[in-house]
């Protein structure tokens, strides 16, 4: 992969995650109550692992950041395990 290919994706994995300000993670998140990233939608047919709250789906599409840019870009240390034991380090409770 080229160095224009590389550089392009990066900015837009870190648009997603914060340059817009209405479109990135972090601004639709910046408001966001421990009630509101906690509840869970009734309907929510999803994976057996994952209720379905706004908290698991953001660890998810965090961990996945870091997992896939680890992948792409580095030496592939951001494992699952990983990113979950640096949550749960952090105080994160799923």
């Amino acid at each position: 992969m080229n160095d224009t290919l590389v550089r392009h994706f990066r900015w837009q994995f870190e648009e997603a995650r914060s340059g817009s300000r209405w479109h990135s993670m972090r601004a639709v998140l910046a408001d966001l109550t421990p009630a509101e990233a906690d509840w869970t939608p009734p309907a929510y047919a999803g994976f057996a692992w994952n209720r379905g709250s706004i908290r698991e789906i953001v660890v998810h599409l965090g961990g996945d950041h870091l997992h896939q840019i680890s992948r792409a870009f580095g030496q592939g240390e951001w494992t699952w395990e990983a990113v979950l034991a640096r949550y749960r380090e952090r105080g994160g409770d799923l």
